[in-house]
């Protein structure tokens, strides 16, 4: 996407992954540090020419997956994916959450329902609605997972997962064992087809770290 289209919708990306409605809140940003977070590469956003047919039925979708700021703000806040982060005792990497929306109209503006649809877990297994739930009592979009991306596999569409394992009610940034939980499954690629009426995980991998 054009910085100018990626300008044009953090507003709308932001209101509605805090909120579930792209038209309520403000902002925090001005233009000009929108820009600076594009620059900086603390946003990517890229969409998909030929559109893809997310149900395979032939029917396409115009999307845009949506990395780093003006998706909840507060957990990864302006990192860069990868960045390291070395206050963390031993030093990490950040894991900068990546989401795809569905745009409606001319492409500045999201399909909230499809969004919800296609690429959100509504289930208390969220950990978005977790972290945000509660400060005005209006829950934000739970996405299937903490990565999300897109891929194509003999003409078969299909979304791939990081962190859509985890149960909210096995994270604590409190405790140290289900802190482990939570790396787990940020490790777990999770592979989603259309099936009958929604996405359902049709694949699971987990990936192992050696030190």
């Amino acid at each position: 996407m054009s910085e100018a289209n990626i300008v044009t919708l953090f507003p709308k990306v932001f209101s509605f992954t805090y909120k579930q409605n792209q038209d309520i809140v403000p902002p925090e940003a001005t233009n000009a540090e929108i820009e600076n977070y594009i620059k900086v590469g603390a946003i990517r956003a890229w969409k998909y020419v030929p559109w893809i047919s997310l149900k395979n039925d032939g029917k396409t979708d115009d999307v845009v997956v949506w990395q780093g700021s003006g998706v909840y703000p507060g957990l990864s806040g302006n990192a860069r994916c990868g960045e390291v982060n070395e206050v963390m005792d031993p030093p990490d990497g950040a894991r900068t959450e990546q989401i795809i929306l569905v745009l409606s109209g001319e492409g500045n503006a999201i399909d909230e329902q499809e969004t919800r649809r296609l690429f959100g877990n509504p289930g208390p297994s969220s950990l978005y609605i977790r972290a945000f739930k509660g400060v005005d009592g209006v829950s934000p979009f739970g996405p299937l997972g903490h990565e999300m991306g897109l891929m194509k596999y003999k003409g078969t569409s299909y979304i791939y997962v990081f962190g859509a394992a985890a149960q909210s009610s096995q994270i604590s940034k409190s405790d140290q064992a289900e802190k482990r939980i939570w790396s787990e499954a940020l490790n777990t690629l999770s592979l989603y087809r259309w099936v009958g009426d929604a996405n359902r995980e049709v694949a699971r991998y987990a990936m192992t770290v050696t030190h």
